[in-house]
């Protein structure tokens, strides 16, 4: 059984809370350095992790849209 869509919510909105507050410190230095590792697509680099996660999370608004009729 799934959680309430409220609970959910709540937590997705805690995860960009996190993850704008790591960004917003992540060093401009280190835009280039390979910081992710994907296993099939190898080694990332920040931005690139970042248009990987848009992505991915598209497919799977997508495959819910689907799901959900």
């Amino acid at each position: 059984q799934l959680p309430p869509l409220t609970h959910i919510l709540d937590e997705w909105q805690a995860l960009r809370h996190e993850w704008t507050r790591f960004l917003e410190h992540f060093p401009a230095n280190a835009h280039g350095r390979l910081v992710f590792r994907h296993p099939v697509a190898g080694r990332l680099t920040i931005l690139q992790t970042l248009k990987f996660m848009a992505d991915h999370l598209e497919r799977h608004k997508e495959q819910m849209k689907r799901l959900l009729g």
